[in-house]
């Protein structure tokens, strides 16, 4: 984990698992957890003081996308592709 230009290891036992990053943002809140998160689902929070920033992993700015491969790519494909690196651009993602 990173905090500002400090790096330092961490050891956590997984205790709780969730399908979806919303519902682990809403338990981190309720206070049963603590997790790693996009910032774009807590950058409210933050701001609010309702969660405190540990830090962010090393390479937490990679970001896959998977789509089917055509010759010609549907212009919604394109418009989301452009949508998220415009995203993962932003200040916070560095």
């Amino acid at each position: 984990m990173i905090d500002g230009d400090t790096a330092r290891q961490m050891t956590v036992k997984s205790v709780l698992r969730l399908p979806a990053a919303l519902m682990l943002r809403d338990a981190v809140l309720a206070g049963a957890a603590v997790g790693i998160l996009p910032h774009m689902l807590v950058a409210e929070a933050l701001a609010k003081g309702e969660l405190q920033n540990w830090g962010r992993l090393p390479d937490a700015s990679r970001v896959w996308t998977l789509h089917a491969r055509r010759r010609l790519t549907s212009g919604r494909v394109t418009a989301f592709l452009d949508f998220l690196t415009e995203s993962m651009s932003a200040p916070w993602a560095s």
